[in-house]
């Protein structure tokens, strides 16, 4: 059921404006398809650094019973659709402007011996801040065969995109004067991001959200320079589901249609080649189409030549993965297992011993 937004509602976890109502989202899949947990979210605001001892509560009130100005909830998250969430915040006119955290503890079943919890951010702004627009997290739930699928995709299908490395950039400042923005997302925790502050290395003091952003314990004086060096990749884990999810349509696709699976853990293992070829095509699609825009370009250097190579590089590589996907989705979509037989050794094998017996069973001689 839909529940409109009231009249002051900004739909906005990165523009969260001093005395309006923001309705912060977060969305829930299981194996990249949307899934809701059994247990309703409850969801809490806090402060970057958030206190050990949230509990999830009942109330939908905008209270503070954990006696912390930092602390705001907690809230029941109400379900707008499968798989998305919602909750309605209404922030102070008091609270400090710059990053803020909603913490979203939730159980996938009633019988979980405990609860799960998740942490995303929250940009509060002045109330005269006119700047707004949409940003959904998600909370994504992957099941072993899952895992193995997004191993086997970055760490070897395509392991150069999975594995970008960006060298001391330097990062760009906003209204929060602890917060730094970098170009890309999706970072890779290994190795650790490295960051210097004026030219000197900082070991401590700074925090990753391996999504763009370094956030700093201090504020940061107006002079001060930041780089960063940091790997990303290209593609995410929502969209790499996405792309092995396509993989698995692809293959239901192929004749005959009695072979179809709903899921890819479904799937039989002879289908796991196939179906890790067809998500790579699907992505070197993206890549090609991508090259297409300045701000993918840049990853491969201003040089026009340079791009343009890397487009070519992609579309050949394209071509050999569909011919790979298109023999052994074949192979794999008409395998057929032995089937089960039974092997009846006949009981008298000397000549004659046959007809010797019934000529005792019916004639008695």
């Amino acid at each position: 059921m839909y529940t409109p937004l009231p009249s002051n509602s900004v739909t906005s976890r990165t523009t969260a404006a001093q005395g309006e109502i923001a309705r912060l989202f977060c969305s829930f899949s299981y194996d990249g398809r949307p899934s809701d947990p059994q247990v309703p979210p409850v969801v809490y605001i806090t402060a970057p650094i958030a206190p050990s001892n949230l509990l999830p509560g009942s109330s939908s009130s905008s209270s503070n019973d954990l006696s912390d100005p930092n602390v705001f909830g907690p809230f029941t998250a109400v379900r707008l659709a499968c798989g998305l969430w919602f909750i309605d915040w209404a922030v102070p006119t008091t609270i400090t402007p710059g990053l803020w955290c909603d913490v979203w503890t939730f159980k996938w079943q009633y019988i979980d011996p405990s609860w799960e919890s998740q942490t995303f951010g929250v940009t509060v702004v002045p109330a005269d801040d006119l700047t707004k627009w949409d940003a959904t997290p998600s909370v994504d739930i992957v099941s072993g065969v899952m895992r193995e699928y997004l191993r086997l995709f970055n760490d070897s299908t395509l392991y150069d995109a999975q594995h970008q490395q960006v060298n001391w950039e330097q990062g760009q400042r906003n209204y929060d004067p602890k917060v730094i923005t970098f170009s890309f997302k999706n970072w890779n925790t290994d190795p650790r991001p490295e960051v210097m502050v004026n030219r000197t290395l900082v070991a401590s003091g700074w925090q990753p959200d391996y999504n763009g952003r370094i956030i700093f314990q201090r504020n940061l004086d107006p002079e001060d320079v930041v780089h960063c060096s940091y790997g990303f990749r290209y593609f995410s884990n929502d969209e790499v589901l996405s792309f092995l999810n396509m993989g698995l349509y692809m293959m239901n696709a192929i004749p005959p249609p009695s072979e179809m699976y709903d899921s890819v853990p479904g799937a039989p293992f002879p289908w796991r080649l196939p179906i890790l070829a067809g998500a790579a095509q699907t992505a070197l699609q993206r890549l090609v189409m991508g090259l297409s825009y300045q701000n993918r370009r840049i990853i491969f250097g201003e040089d026009q030549q340079l791009s343009d190579a890397a487009t070519a590089n992609f579309r050949a590589q394209y071509g050999e993965f569909k011919e790979q996907f298109t023999t052994m989705a074949k192979n794999a979509k008409t395998l057929r297992i032995p089937s089960i037989a039974a092997v009846i050794q006949p009981e008298f094998t000397l000549p004659g011993g046959r007809s010797r017996w019934f000529r005792l069973l019916f004639k008695g001689s």
